[in-house]
Formats: structure tokens, sequence, C-alpha cells
């Protein structure tokens, strides 16, 4: 029972970090691939140098590849999130974007 918890745990907090990493790279206007790089470094750096002081090798993303996955469903979390934050405080204050300005986008 206990192993599963942790695991559970490492799961939600490898999620958690990978959405951290993303909202502060989003933030700091990242593009999305960058985004998504910060989001990996964010959320694997702190076992990775365990593993390298532990002298454990190869470190332990590299076996479990099912972190890609999970760092990944924080990266969207995160991405959504944001567009539907931004969405909400649109709708609530009334903006309007207009045709020139999405044309301009386009090109």
């Amino acid at each position: 029972m206990d192993s599963i918890f942790v695991d559970y745990m490492d799961i939600i907090g490898t999620i958690v970090f990978a959405m951290s990493g993303t909202l502060t790279a989003l933030n700091n206007k990242f593009d999305y691939f960058g985004a998504l790089v910060i989001a990996f470094v964010t959320a694997k750096d702190g076992g990775t140098l365990r593993d390298l002081l532990l002298g454990a090798s190869p470190v332990f993303w590299v076996q479990a590849t099912e972190y890609f996955l999970y760092i990944f469903i924080g990266y969207l979390m995160a991405t959504i999130f944001l567009i539907i934050l931004i969405c909400i405080i649109a709708i609530k204050r009334q903006w309007s974007i207009s045709p020139h300005a999405i044309q301009e986008i386009d090109s």
C-alpha cells in the first residue's frame, strides 16, 4: 500500500512541477516548444541530480519512460488552463478583437 501511495505522489509531483515550469516559461514569453523544454527540466532535474549524486546509472527517467507522458500531460494541463483563464478574463472584461488584428496575426 505504501509503495502505491509513493508512486502516485511521484506522478502527481511530476505533473505539478511540469505545470509550474510551463506557466513560468509562458509568463516569460517562451514559445510553446521552449515551454515544453522548461517543463521537462523543471519536472526532472531534482530526481536527476539525486541519481547523479548517489551514483545511480542510468538516471530514473531513462528507465521509466512514462515520465515523458506525465510531463506532457502537465504541460497540456497548464497550457489549456492558461487559455481558459484568458478567455474568462476576456469575457468578463468584454474585450473585443478587431478583424484587422486577426488579419495581422494570420499574415
